[in-house]
């Protein structure tokens, strides 16, 4: 799971260097926050996943 938080933060941290180069709506910005996006909800259906199996 470490490395999901390693893996949002370099993201995170991309995609506002590339937002301050070229522009907050520029491809590059939106193709890097849509990957950001999909780490982030790979981190919560992981975690609602494990929320469910420790309630069993």
């Amino acid at each position: 799971m470490t490395n999901i938080y390693h893996s949002i933060q370099e993201t995170r941290s991309e995609m506002i260097k590339l937002a301050n180069k070229h522009g907050y709506t520029s491809k590059q910005a939106l193709e890097c926050s849509q990957k950001l996006d999909h780490l982030l909800n790979v981190l919560m259906h992981n975690e609602e996943g494990n929320r469910e199996k420790s309630n069993n």
